[in-house]
């Protein structure tokens, strides 16, 4: 037999024991590696998808406010999409809105998966 018990060599029983325990390093450590790598993903499109809403929520100060109003879900990239709600707040005395609320919503797909995450950014404008 080439396994011989003692100071002589390993049994086959500590050969495949060692084996088994290398083995599962190799997965924990491939399975580490695929985790840093989706990580990665969410974070490059979630920062993708909040300069877009940056963006979107810039181009509505040249916009009049007093004809403004909301938007449902468009979107902006593949998997990124934007909405806008627009609340009248504060009214004057002659009914008219004295401010406007302007929340600017982004949502994006997550890698892999089906959940969508958001971000919100609020603007409040005096008209």
């Amino acid at each position: 037999m080439a396994f011989k018990s003692g100071k002589e060599g390993f049994v086959l029983l500590e050969l495949l024991l060692a084996l088994l325990i290398l083995e599962i390093g190799i997965l924990a450590i491939a399975e580490l590696f695929l985790r840093s790598i989706e990580a990665g993903f969410n974070t490059e499109i979630s920062l993708q998808a909040l300069e877009l809403l940056r963006g979107e929520m810039e181009k509505l100060k040249t916009v009049d406010f007093s004809s403004l109003k909301s938007q449902t879900l468009r979107e902006l990239e593949k998997g990124i999409w934007f909405s806008l709600e627009v609340e009248n707040v504060d009214q004057n005395s002659d009914g008219s809105p004295e401010y406007k609320v302007l929340s600017g919503k982004v949502l994006w797909q997550e890698y892999g998966g089906y959940e969508r995450s958001y971000q919100i950014v609020t603007y409040r404008c005096r008209l």
